[in-house]
């Protein structure tokens, strides 16, 4: 659905992964904890390494975002909003002609879709939302509610929104699954789930995880590798059903996709 460049800053974010990673300087953030868990439960050593790619990821972000230039910003925008324009045919196709229903995007960083779209109540959440709102004016949109919030704990009550978005944010997360469960939770039941991830084939996901697993950070921002057969795994396995499927340009400059999915859920 759209492209933009983003090798170049790719090139920084990993000149500054190399010289982070040895010190292990990372994000302070972490995961949030699960909505209504009080137990605790001891964090293994193979848990404390998760969490610390996870926090490095993040610290990469930042630098990602505050690397990235005018001109990119624009490419970007254009693309959110043709990606706002086309999820809001398939809301009055599935959610009827309302202009009142609910829109979440899951992962918002400074701009995306939902600072586009255009009608409805509109919230955001993203685990750097303060960072954001704080650095970049575009974030600071007074048409959408946003929340400092990771997607593992989407901070509202279920069957609550109407659309729900996570564009090209799955990989970056520390628990994937728990996401999509998320969004199936908040999302009413016949809700629409609109979900993008870079995509690779088995051969490469097999070497960028033994890569990974051995402490090597193959891509800074993104912890996790999916294939199509995996990521349609887990969204049917969560309860969604797939309405549309295809393949774009991941605009990453190596061999992965942007797969996206537009998708009913079908909890219960």
């Amino acid at each position: 659905m759209h492209l933009w460049n983003v090798n170049q800053a790719m090139k920084t974010l990993r000149g500054v992964c190399r010289r982070l990673m040895p010190s292990r300087d990372l994000a302070r953030s972490g995961p949030l904890p699960e909505i209504g868990s009080g137990e605790m439960h001891p964090v293994s050593s193979h848990q404390t390494e998760d969490n610390d790619r996870w926090r490095f990821a993040q610290q990469m972000e930042r630098e990602f975002w505050l690397n990235l230039d005018e001109a990119e910003f624009q490419a970007q925008e254009a693309g959110y909003r043709c990606l706002a324009g086309q999820l809001a045919k398939w809301a009055r196709t599935y959610c009827g002609e309302r202009d009142d229903i609910r829109v979440l995007q899951i992962g918002c960083a400074v701009e995306d879709a939902v600072m586009h779209f255009p009608y409805g109540k509109r919230f955001a959440i993203d685990p750097l939302a303060d960072f954001y709102i704080r650095h970049f004016e575009r974030a600071r949109n007074p048409g959408v509610a946003y929340f400092t919030a990771g997607g593992e704990a989407i901070p509202f009550a279920a069957d609550v929104f109407d659309l729900v978005i996570c564009n090209n944010v799955l990989d970056h997360v520390f628990e994937p699954q728990k996401l999509l469960r998320e969004a199936s939770r908040t999302l009413r039941t016949g809700g629409l789930f609109f979900l993008s991830v870079d995509v690779y084939s088995a051969d490469i996901r097999m070497r960028r995880t033994a890569q990974e697993a051995a402490g090597e950070v193959v891509d800074p921002c993104h912890p996790h590798t999916f294939t199509h057969e995996i990521l349609q795994h887990l969204v049917e396995t969560t309860g969604f059903q797939v309405l549309a499927a295809e393949d774009s340009a991941s605009g990453k400059g190596d061999d992965s996709v942007r797969f996206e999915l537009t998708m009913l859920n079908k909890k219960g």
